[in-house]
């Protein structure tokens, strides 16, 4: 099962566990929209697009489905880092690609959103 992200916060530093766990989280995206762009390079959009919504899941957890339900504050607030933002805002951005013009749109919007808000953290 995919496990929610726990960062535990003493003051201002997180633990170097919680500070590898990012670093490797977003590792893992990298080489999925390295895959994802071969996958998109060869017409293999739906398998392109399933790639994209596991690591998704994998990179927010749990929450993943309700953090499109939320303002993009609240969403930056509840993924805690901006790492772990950006690497999402990539994700969505790989993901728009096999969108019509409308859909990709409102992604970059929403990508545009998030990465304002991500600079409050």
């Amino acid at each position: 099962g995919v496990g929610a992200p726990l960062f535990i916060y003493y003051g201002d530093s997180m633990t170097q566990l919680q500070e590898d766990y990012i670093l490797r989280m977003v590792e893992q995206v990298a080489q999925v929209l390295a895959k994802v762009l071969g996958l998109q390079q060869d017409h293999r959009h739906e398998q392109a697009d399933r790639m994209i919504e596991e690591s998704i899941t994998r990179l927010l957890g749990p929450s993943s489905d309700i953090i499109v339900q939320f303002d993009a504050v609240t969403a930056v607030r509840l993924i805690g880092d901006a790492r772990i933002v950006e690497a999402y805002c990539q994700l969505l951005e790989a993901q728009a690609q096999s969108c019509t013009s409308t859909i990709a749109g409102s992604i970059q919007m929403r990508v545009d959103a998030l990465r304002q808000a991500a600079l409050t953290l």
